[in-house]
């Protein structure tokens, strides 16, 4: 249709002279500059296209074309660190209500405040476990070791767990070694482990009750020793059928609850693998209606970290 429409306009040529050839040939050329515009910005669309795509897969740790995966372990680690911002954000805030930094509380206001802080605490407690089991599902958690006084880190933790041991008016019992060697361990590692076990005696320990804490030399068949760690519960016990299962994930709603164990989640199970990759091994021995034990050993040696 439009080679008609020019072959009709060139037939006009002879009536209308050169004057009606340059008006057509001036169209024409503006034709061509407009459809040059649209190309041009037909181009920088696509291109900018192009960058905002190479943008989202580098925020998603992806190279192009590689697929989308939802269980991609660096993805799920970048995820859940993002929540560290907000929880530290709101931890922080309860604690300058709770201080009374802002205005005086009531008590009914400060008993809400307090169950508020408890709780987000254990949730930013579990978001770290879950980024810690994540990364060394990975084979990405890298031990530092550097001399480690396993007796400084038991201290430490029961400090920092007197708040809970206060509340259920538990009685810590220490039964340590004069003098233990220094470990070659990652410091943070070692004292998760010890975090964990307190925690799982905790929970698991009536009212009123004892946990017993002891560090020692122990030695092994081939005439060496390791350092020896057990942490003692009044708890009950747990059924030798369930026995198999105190290192098992339970993160999981279709997994059952230990009867007798206090970890209802992955803590003694980032325990196990912290305790693995040092080289060492972690057990539980437990009585029905009286109690359960759970103990590590960790190399005096300095060990390679174990291939996944």
């Amino acid at each position: 249709a439009r080679f008609e429409g020019d072959r009709e306009r060139l037939q006009q040529l002879g009536a209308n002279g050169v004057g009606s050839l340059i008006a057509m040939i001036d169209e024409l050329t503006a034709q061509r500059n407009q459809l040059e515009r649209d190309l041009h910005a037909a181009q920088a669309a696509l291109a900018e296209s192009d960058n905002r795509i190479e943008a989202l897969q580098m925020r998603a740790h992806l190279t192009p074309y590689t697929a989308y995966r939802p269980d991609d372990p660096e993805l799920l680690v970048g995820i859940m660190q993002e929540f560290r911002t907000p929880m530290t954000s709101i931890i922080g805030y309860v604690e300058l209500l709770i201080n009374e930094s802002v205005g005086i509380l009531g008590e009914m206001q400060r008993r809400f405040l307090q169950r508020i802080h408890t709780n987000v605490v254990r949730l930013s407690a579990m978001l770290e476990d879950l980024i810690k089991l994540t990364m060394l599902d990975a084979g990405q958690y890298r031990l530092v070791r550097e001399p480690v006084d396993i007796i400084e880190l038991i201290e430490d933790a029961i400090t920092d767990a007197a708040n809970q041991l206060r509340e259920k008016s538990l009685t810590v019992n220490l039964d340590i070694d004069d003098e233990l060697p220094l470990l070659n361990a990652d410091r943070e590692s070692v004292a998760n482990i010890i975090g964990q076990l307190l925690t799982n005696a905790y929970l698991a320990s009536p009212p009123r009750s004892e946990i017993t804490v002891t560090a020692q030399m122990h030695p092994e068949a081939n005439g060496t020793e390791r350092l020896l760690v057990s942490v003692e519960d009044r708890g009950g016990g747990i059924a030798p059928e369930d026995r198999a299962s105190v290192f098992a994930r339970r993160y999981r709603a279709e997994n059952p609850l230990v009867p007798g164990l206090g970890d209802t989640g992955v803590g003694l199970a980032i325990a196990k693998a912290l305790v693995e990759a040092h080289g060492g091994e972690i057990w539980v021995e437990s009585h029905l209606r009286v109690g359960t034990t759970i103990s590590f050993t960790l190399p005096l040696e300095p060990a390679a970290e174990l291939e996944r």
